[in-house]
């Protein structure tokens, strides 16, 4: 990859990240990476076209820096998988600079909706889910269908997601933690024990439903 076409990437990064695509123009854009006004013309095509890139390569940072497996071995257990995903998007959300770009982007659209970018989140938070689904399905030995798996899964999502769509909290905690690694390690095992617990409960509440249906069809 050429320098002046990283240059643009990693400042389209950084400015997406801080404003949005819609706030964000070409102009800033080269002008954070030094490059001519016309650069992003020629590396990308258009701005949304950059866009794309951003998105694809912003996310690939986070896969590396911080993978959602955690770097766990492949017999791990499924609520040692489920603190490593959770971990990664707490990291991915509270930390500051490159791993975080990728997040930042989602929560930007997803809070302000009009600029029609917010689709093309959609693959990548898809792949998200299939981990997450793949561990709770885990959890409850196989048994539950794909709607009560997604159910837990989105319980445990939106706890992540509090910190990317509440600015004040995600700032108060920053401001208060420093953001450091290990407040966000603190917050991540705090998380873990109460999904974990909430999940546990809500799978067993389900089968207890499950077998309530069997039982009165068996016996009507």
């Amino acid at each position: 990859m050429g320098r002046t076409r990283q240059r643009l990437l990693e400042s389209a990064c950084e400015i997406f990240a801080e404003q949005g695509y819609q706030a964000a123009t070409v102009a800033e854009i080269c002008e954070r990476a030094e490059a001519n006004i016309a650069a992003v013309n020629y590396h990308f095509g258009t701005k949304e076209a950059l866009y794309d890139e951003v998105l694809a390569y912003s996310r690939r940072v986070a896969d590396t820096e911080v993978p959602l497996d955690g770097g766990l071995p492949a017999d791990a257990t499924p609520d040692e998988r489920l603190h490593a995903f959770i971990h990664a998007m707490l990291v991915r959300t509270l930390s500051e600079g490159r791993v975080a770009w990728f997040q930042r982007m989602v929560a930007h659209e997803r809070m302000k909706p009009e600029s029609g970018m917010a689709r093309k989140f959609r693959p990548y938070i898809q792949r998200n889910r299939a981990v997450l689904d793949a561990i709770i399905a885990e959890m409850g030995g196989g048994t539950f269908d794909d709607e009560i798996i997604h159910t837990c899964g989105s319980q445990v999502i939106a706890l992540c997601n509090y910190w990317s769509y509440n600015r004040y909290a995600h700032d108060r905690f920053t401001r208060k933690t420093g953001g450091s690694l290990d407040a966000v390690q603190k917050l991540a095992r705090d998380t873990t024990r109460f999904a974990t617990a909430g999940i546990r409960a809500l799978l067993a509440s389900y089968r207890s439903d499950i077998d309530k249906t069997r039982n009165d069809e068996i016996f009507k």
